[in-house]
């Protein structure tokens, strides 16, 4: 199978969603998975498959991708009686480098504490979602005088 329009992410990435090999029989059922699968990444807008004729009785399958961003940003601001003044900033990309890998930094302040908290999860291995997580928080806190 070929992949084309993956500009930005790399192409082992794709490769591990994809259930189709060279010289397997024909599964429409296997296609299908596979540009689901490719789809649930959720680093591309549209998964399109492509047939074109090859020797004999075989034919050449191509996935056709269009990438979408996969950055993101946000913030916030509130108050209340209780806690005061709080905000938020908080950035984010889901496909760091075009590995799969995601990364997020988000920066949480009110009076009188700060907080900083960076998510890092750890890449899937094909079909077997990891749930551990690799995460640091640090809170600084300033004593009143």
């Amino acid at each position: 199978m070929n992949v084309t329009g993956n500009t930005r992410t790399k192409e082992k990435v794709v490769r591990r969603e994809i259930s189709i090999h060279e010289g397997d029989l024909f599964r429409r059922s296997a296609l299908i998975r596979t540009q689901q699968d490719v789809f649930r990444l959720g680093f591309f807008q549209d998964v399109q498959v492509d047939f074109k004729p090859a020797d004999s009785t075989d034919v050449d399958l191509y996935l056709k991708v269009v990438e979408k961003e996969t950055g993101t940003a946000s913030a916030g601001a509130g108050y209340s009686s209780e806690g005061g003044l709080t905000g938020f900033i908080q950035l984010g990309h889901n496909n760091l480098f075009g590995s799969g890998n995601s990364i997020s930094i988000a920066l949480r302040a009110r009076r009188p504490a700060q907080h900083l908290r960076h998510l890092v999860p750890r890449p899937l291995v094909p079909r077997q979602p990891d749930p551990r997580w690799a995460s640091r928080s640090t809170t600084a806190r300033r004593s009143r005088p």
